[in-house]
């Protein structure tokens, strides 16, 4: 297990989303907020509050990278960012590199660990 993720309980880690509301189709005729949602001040606000403390970051998905692209610029975090995709099935099923759903994940999670290895 690599040094930086050492809790092996996803309990063990913050996980939030880039939006408070729930999206989905049958609720509100999409599944994802817009990236001018994600970056206004009150939810930019919000998620700083949540990761403000953390040392490390997943981004996963476009508008929660850019909310913590924005964040970063902002100065309203200073942890350790790596940027990946969303890990929706669909996307999973989309990693190159592998044939089956638990060789894309260790693709993913190579991927991930690849972005901070240079940092301590």
């Amino acid at each position: 297990m690599p040094a930086r993720f050492q809790a092996p309980d996803r309990t063990e880690y913050v996980i939030t989303n880039s939006w408070e509301r729930v999206e989905y189709p049958a609720l509100t005729g999409r599944s994802v907020p817009s990236e001018q949602e994600v970056l206004t001040p009150v939810n930019l606000a919000r998620l700083a509050a949540e990761l403000g403390h953390l040392s490390t970051i997943v981004a996963c998905g476009a508008q929660a990278q850019a909310a913590v692209r924005a964040l970063v610029d902002l100065r309203l975090i200073a942890a350790d960012v790596a940027y990946a995709r969303h890990l929706s099935q669909r996307s999973v099923n989309m990693i190159p590199g592998a044939t089956d759903t638990p060789g894309r994940i260790e693709a993913w999670c190579d991927g991930v660990l690849g972005q901070l290895a240079d940092r301590p």
